[in-house]
């Protein structure tokens, strides 16, 4: 049915929110998902500090036929060195994850990732859940601080995690100039239920079907809904519209 976006696995099979209904078996849930479900595949996204991740186990663990496997980008450490690892996997892609780091983005050295990420040909993907406590509050909008690295390095593909969540349409405005940029909605598509940003998902589904993906954020979220809530936004939606935000756009974007 879709590609997945956003997948978590973890080295340990368990997710440390234990709030959230799959905190053990992670593997073996998610194949019983992709199986009931008729994925098309999935990204399984790495995010540092979660479960004692390392980027040559996880990478080692999860790469198979149907898996994009995206790993975590560490900033702190040698960032050309990373990529050499991942590139040795024939790894196509990172994760930048600020809060999981401790770090907001303009504490983060973009254009030395980017610089690098397009040199190597990797693409990026990068959390835009920006919100938190009022001792991490950003000072300055995320929103800028991303374009202002971006803007040098146009031709390099990005994928906005969660696509900016209650300021998705500021984002979608984003993308719209850009071709190699997609707006990933997990977790904004579960999150915001009956708020006013159901209302701009609508708007996506129907008018930037070329431009939006689907991640489920799995293992947080009741997968059933996350079914549920694709197809209440493609109602009335044809095949071609579907099909490009079912699964099209991202298989053209990790050519």
């Amino acid at each position: 049915m879709i590609f997945d976006t956003n997948v978590h696995l973890t080295l340990s099979d368990k997710w440390s929110h234990n709030k959230f209904k799959f905190k053990k078996n992670l593997k073996k849930n998610f194949d019983n998902i992709y199986a009931k479900n008729k994925l098309k595949g999935y990204a399984c996204v790495g995010i540092s500090n979660l479960e004692k991740y390392d980027s040559r186990k996880f990478i080692s663990k999860f790469r198979d036929k149907n898996i994009y496997v995206v790993p975590a980008l560490n900033p702190s450490r040698n960032i050309d060195k990373q990529l050499k690892l991942f590139s040795e996997y024939n790894c196509k892609a990172i994760k930048i994850h600020p809060r999981s780091l401790g770090k907001k983005l303009n504490n983060i050295n973009l254009d030395k990732i980017f610089y690098l990420c397009n040199k190597r040909n990797f693409s990026v993907f990068i959390c835009t859940y920006f919100n938190d406590y009022p001792n991490n509050f950003y000072t300055s909008d995320p929103k800028y601080i991303f374009a202002n690295a971006y803007k040098k390095y146009d031709n390099l593909k990005i994928l906005l995690m969660h696509g900016g969540c209650e300021r998705i349409m500021e984002f979608a405005e984003l993308v719209r100039f850009s071709k190699n940029i997609l707006l990933d909605l997990s977790l904004t598509i579960m999150k915001y239920k009956n708020s006013s940003v159901d209302q701009d998902i609508k708007f996506l589904f129907q008018n930037f079907d070329k431009k939006i993906t689907l991640g489920s954020d799995y293992p947080e979220v009741d997968y059933n809904e996350f079914i549920k809530r694709i197809k209440f936004f493609s109602r009335g939606l044809s095949k071609d519209k579907r099909d490009n935000i079912y699964f099209k756009n991202f298989l053209k974007f990790i050519k």
